[in-house]
């Protein structure tokens, strides 16, 4: 999935969790800082339909407003399970 451009000086963290309630998470993919001003790809796998119900974006910003996060094209699809999460 394409799904996100990071840019600025002060960028703070982008990340996806996933959850089998919605009660507690667990961080399946992040990315920090500057990313420049093109749209980046990520292959994120792992559980999805058998265990996870919930998934989420969660952006905690940097020390100043001279970041910028945008998230576009975001897709899931299924596949067979694997044992747990990864990145690609």
């Amino acid at each position: 999935m394409s799904f996100h451009s990071m840019y600025g000086a002060t960028m703070g963290t982008l990340s996806l969790d996933m959850s089998t309630q919605g009660t507690s998470w667990t961080t399946v993919w992040s990315k920090s800082s500057n990313q420049g001003t093109s749209w980046h790809s990520a292959n994120v796998s792992g559980i999805w339909a058998e265990e996870y119900a919930y998934v989420r974006f969660k952006y905690v910003s940097g020390s100043s407003y001279t970041g910028d996060v945008a998230l576009d094209f975001v897709s899931t699809s299924t596949a067979p399970a694997t044992s747990s999460p990864t990145l690609n």
